[in-house]
């Protein structure tokens, strides 16, 4: 018997590992052969679907680093964060204390908290975003955390819902976004000027990571700000471009 542990080494399950199918004794056989099973259509598939979740609730309290109103949260105390599933539509902002209760579910290698609920409480110990590389959000060891990273700005792709920037660092992409639905993203966004391809830029977010396995080698990760207030420019594009 051992723990699972996420990119972050936090225990994320239990394994149990055995020698010998020897070791596995069938307790009952099934019905029929799994493929003897009836066809069925797709929209009655939900009728076979049975789910039971015995975990107790879970109560925690940390600092609110983003919010996605009736969706997530992040909650972050000290040097760790967790990621909290909510239907919450209170206007909470990043930087706000909060307590968060909710059912522990771990998926993808990550714990965290689903069907929880949200409150405010006294103001918590405001949070510093650490300045990191793509070294290390790639291997997931800042995944829900607030972090900044500097690169070059490569593409920008707008729309109704996201603003996505594409980054180079040390010859490596990676992708930062402005989803709108954010509580701090501001109803003014259309009209704030986004810098141009060519320029350096420090942006600062959760580092969301696609998946928690740190016995993979790379994780795609995506930096999610807050608002265009998490956007600094270091340094404007040069003057000399192909064109020119």
């Amino acid at each position: 018997a051992g723990g699972d542990f996420d990119s972050k080494m936090q225990m994320a399950g239990i394994l149990l590992d055995g020698d010998s199918w020897k070791n596995v004794e069938i307790l009952k056989q099934p019905v029929s052969h799994p493929w003897a099973t009836p066809l069925q259509k797709l929209d009655e598939v939900i009728y076979s679907y049975r789910d039971s979740n015995q975990s107790g609730r879970s109560r925690i309290a940390g600092t609110l680093t983003y919010y996605e109103p009736g969706w997530l949260a992040i909650v972050e105390q000290g040097d760790r964060a967790m990621l909290v599933k909510t239907a919450s539509t209170l206007p909470l902002h990043a930087g706000v204390g909060v307590e968060a209760t909710g059912f522990p579910v771990i998926s993808e290698g990550n714990l965290h908290l689903d069907y929880a609920a949200l409150r405010p409480v006294a103001q918590a110990t405001q949070v510093q975003p650490r300045l990191i590389d793509w070294e290390n959000a790639s291997q997931g060891q800042s995944a829900y955390n607030l972090v900044s990273m500097e690169g070059e700005v490569v593409a920008v792709v707008r729309d109704s819902r996201v603003d996505w920037f594409i980054l180079r660092s040390f010859g490596h992409l990676f992708s930062a976004s402005l989803r709108h639905r954010s509580a701090d993203a501001g109803s003014g966004i259309g009209e704030i000027a986004l810098p141009s391809v060519g320029s350096r830029v420090r942006i600062t977010g959760v580092c969301f990571v696609d998946d928690g396995n740190h016995w993979r080698d790379r994780l795609w990760f995506d930096v999610r700000m807050r608002s265009l207030e998490d956007l600094a420019v270091l340094q404007a594009p040069s003057w000399w471009t192909v064109k020119r």
